[in-house]
């Protein structure tokens, strides 16, 4: 019996002959088979990355339990690692091959409204979001007598699966409501309180409010070009949000 052991077989208990110190031993023997065929089980299913098999030690001097125990536990640790260092690879690469696309796409665009609609068209479903405008800067001179400043209008220009083109009537001033303080600011507005009857998202049976507005201005060498406004009807992840910001510039 104890031959078996030696030979590191644990696949069955050794024969208990009588009740003498033989059989004591061949009893104990039988608890550390015991011990081993649970050590082995945990790690075969260690090789096979189950990590589920938990081996409880039997007593507090029982070293091998509880070093299997924590290589199982920094073996865990260490696939969560490799799983979310792949995560953050894979939105890396999608947020910078997405702007390769966007601008690649754009630098085709003639007139302004064309580079709009293909912005829009091609940024609003990669947000995985639903309705979007497009707002262009205009700089108005004033004609009332001894005010000769300039004002800076943003004017929409086009739109993304508006459910009203009602939405495309409102001209902002600098500092006027959200489109115009993210053009006066030049910052990025995020909204999660939505109104009612604010940018509505339509299609088919669903009329509904965003669940978040994003708005960002868009610039060209230090000089307000437009302002981008777009809603979903789900949260706009931090990758989509790190999108938006190589797009800003």
């Amino acid at each position: 019996g104890l031959e078996q052991l030696a030979q590191a077989n644990y696949s069955k208990p050794i024969p208990i002959t009588g009740k003498d110190e033989i059989g004591k031993l061949g009893i104990a023997a039988n608890k550390l088979l015991g011990i081993l065929q649970s050590t082995t089980t945990l790690a075969k299913n260690i090789a096979l990355g189950n990590y589920e098999v938990v081996v409880e030690p039997r007593s507090e001097d029982d070293e091998l339990s509880k070093a299997l125990q924590n290589m199982t536990s920094s073996l865990v640790d260490h696939e969560i690692s490799i799983a979310q260092r792949q995560t953050k690879l894979e939105k890396e690469y999608w947020i910078k091959s997405t702007y390769t696309e966007i601008v690649g796409q754009l630098q085709s665009m003639r007139n302004l409204k064309d580079f709009g609609d293909k912005l829009l068209a091609t940024l609003v479903p990669a947000l995985d979001a639903e309705v979007g405008i497009f707002y262009h800067t205009t700089e108005d001179e004033n004609i009332e007598l001894f005010d000769d400043t300039i004002t800076t209008s943003l004017n929409p220009v086009t739109s993304y699966s508006l459910s009203s083109k009602d939405d495309l009537s409102k001209v902002f001033q600098l500092g006027e409501g959200v489109v115009g303080q993210c053009g006066l600011e030049r910052k990025t507005i995020l909204l999660s309180k939505i109104p009612n009857d604010y940018l509505k998202v339509r299609s088919g049976s669903i009329n509904s409010s965003p669940k978040q507005i994003i708005v960002f201005p868009i610039e060209f060498e230090d000089n307000l070009l437009s302002v981008i406004e777009i809603g979903s009807l789900a949260i706009f992840a931090l990758e989509h949000q790190s999108l938006i910001k190589l797009l800003q510039k």
